[in-house]
């Protein structure tokens, strides 16, 4: 946004974890459609949501995977070009 300043951002991995509360089914929903650059949208909506998210850590971190902010991945791409 131009005016503002402010950066758009998106995600490619949904995990619907607002329609459901089944944690192992989020996490098997976004462990199946993670790839490097990928961003999972997580909602703070409801505790299923902070225990996807625990085991999801979990699970990048035991497959080398390296999680970083936004803010990290906004600089990264800026000095990638």
């Amino acid at each position: 946004m131009k005016i503002t300043g402010h950066k758009v951002i998106g995600w490619n991995i949904r995990s619907l974890d607002g329609g459901t509360t089944d944690v192992e089914s989020i996490l098997n929903r976004i462990k199946k459609r993670v790839s490097p650059g990928g961003i999972v949208l997580l909602h703070d909506t409801g505790k299923h949501s902070v225990l996807v998210l625990e085991q999801f850590l979990q699970f990048l971190q035991q497959n080398n995977y390296q999680v970083v902010s936004i803010e990290e991945l906004l600089n990264l791409k800026a000095y990638a070009n």
